[in-house]
């Protein structure tokens, strides 16, 4: 993955995930507006209160104004409760994604990846963590090149002795590993 940080094109990208948060987040509004609801009208079972709104609006019932006014809000609230899940759940789905893609390929041994999340994404602490766990590797793999080079100058030393060929089947086996992962 190049260094530098795209905007995503895709808004659903762990489709799952995300429509259980959406639907929950929508779920919880239309409790929420329900509960608003019944806040408001439990207001009219006054009836003093009743009598006033009939004659101020000159309606036979005062929720025939209130009630298409309240489910036009509702449907307002539902709106911006899903554009914001869909951008939260963005925020969200979005660097575990990447999370995953970069772990794939650090898994096939490419060691020189680092893993960048954008300002406003979740989960900075993670890649932090995996960024420092990957040094950490790199730091040990140069460790073990700098044996594999000890070793080989040790081979050199003992030339075809028995020590010498087993520094050999050593020097073989670790630069078979250092190959096997790409530190650069």
């Amino acid at each position: 993955m190049p260094d530098t940080i795209q905007k995503r094109r895709r808004y659903f990208i762990d489709k799952d995930f995300q429509k259980r948060y959406i639907i929950t987040m929508i779920l919880t509004l239309i409790i929420f507006s329900n509960i608003m609801i019944l806040m408001v009208l439990s207001v009219f079972i006054n009836r003093a209160m009743i009598e006033r709104l009939q004659d101020i609006f000159h309606v036979d019932a005062p929720y025939q104004l209130l009630l298409p006014t309240l489910i036009v809000a509702e449907f307002i609230g539902l709106f911006i409760v899903g554009m914001m899940a869909l951008i939260m759940s963005h925020r969200i789905a979005g660097p575990i994604y990447r999370l995953k893609m970069e772990l794939k390929e650090i898994g096939k041994g490419d060691l020189s990846r680092t893993i960048k999340f954008r300002d406003k994404d979740e989960f900075k602490d993670v890649a932090v963590a995996v960024n420092t766990m990957l040094g950490e590797i790199r730091q040990k793999l140069t460790g073990l090149s700098h044996l594999r080079d000890n070793v080989k100058k040790l081979h050199g030393q003992y030339g075809s002795t028995d020590v010498g060929s087993d520094l050999r089947r050593i020097e073989q086996k670790l630069d078979e590993t250092l190959s096997s992962l790409n530190l650069t």
